[in-house]
């Protein structure tokens, strides 16, 4: 596996350096964390994957060992158009077969996509809140807050961080095998920048914001995913993306947020059918 930086100018951030993983051979795969995330979140969907592709994927500013950009400019816009720059890197030679977006990381590739800047022609989306996530509005509207607990989190030792993250995520995706599987720690989180874009995402209704005559959409293959128990996302919504995207919606039993950690051999199988099926259209691509 290699791992390094890429530098890139983002007006009026300046230089940002990303870091990325790449591994594989074939054609390229761009995957996308989400919120608390790092690349590391695919590691064993990405595994699975690098038999048949060559798999890049970054950690997002403030996430892994990406540094956070100043406060003022930590929007899902500015990491929209940071993402933007890196599929336009990854797609110079050869171009991008397919980039996969995870929570977050989905919400930052349909931007992509919105704003007609999508460089392949299949994007799978999971675990993506594209109508917001209003129950946690009350919290989120006290960043402050957010950012004090994050801070006094990552002060405890690693051990204990693990362990309540693994019961966290028994308790909140109903999946015993995500909880195992878990293996973050949140020590390489920015957390001031954590708590800014999670009131982001709880307020952006992207949904909506697709269906508007004024965003036309590029012609791409679209997957979109859920876990059944996912608390972020809701089926309606899902079906309504797929429809206004003209793809593919698909639902994993007993699975939360985190399909590709809960359900890895699952999740590979579905995702590696809907590449193959839309090969099979672009044989060249």
């Amino acid at each position: 596996m290699e791992t390094s930086y890429i530098n890139f100018e983002i007006s009026p951030v300046g230089n940002v350096p990303i870091f990325f993983r790449r591994w594989g051979n074939g054609p390229k795969v761009l995957l996308v964390h989400g919120w608390l995330d790092t690349s590391l979140r695919w590691r064993r969907l990405g595994e699975y994957l690098s038999s048949h592709y060559e798999i890049w994927a970054l950690d997002l500013p403030a996430f892994g060992q990406t540094s956070a950009i100043p406060l003022r400019y930590t929007t899902l816009e500015i990491y929209a158009e940071i993402l933007e720059k890196f599929i336009a890197h990854v797609a110079k030679e050869n171009g991008l077969h397919s980039l996969v977006g995870h929570s977050m990381g989905g919400l930052l590739s349909l931007l992509t996509l919105k704003n007609s800047r999508c460089f392949t022609k299949r994007l799978i989306v999971c675990g993506a809140s594209v109508t917001g996530i209003g129950y946690l509005k009350s919290l989120t509207d006290h960043t402050n807050t957010v950012t004090n607990c994050l801070m006094a989190f990552q002060k405890l030792p690693t051990m204990l961080r693990r362990s309540i993250i693994k019961f966290g995520s028994f308790l909140s995706f109903r999946s015993p095998r995500a909880a195992k599987n878990e293996s973050r720690d949140l020590g390489d989180v920015d957390a001031p920048a954590a708590a800014s874009l999670l009131k982001q995402v709880c307020a952006c209704n992207l949904l909506y914001q697709l269906q508007l005559p004024a965003s036309p959409i590029p012609s791409v293959n679209v997957l979109v995913m859920r876990g059944r128990y996912d608390p972020f996302t809701s089926h309606v919504a899902y079906v309504q993306l797929a429809e206004i995207l003209g793809g593919t919606f698909y639902e994993f039993r007993d699975a939360g947020h985190s399909p590709m950690v809960e359900q890895p051999d699952r999740s590979y199988r579905v995702i590696r059918q809907f590449l193959e099926k839309t090969e099979s259209c672009f044989p060249n691509s």
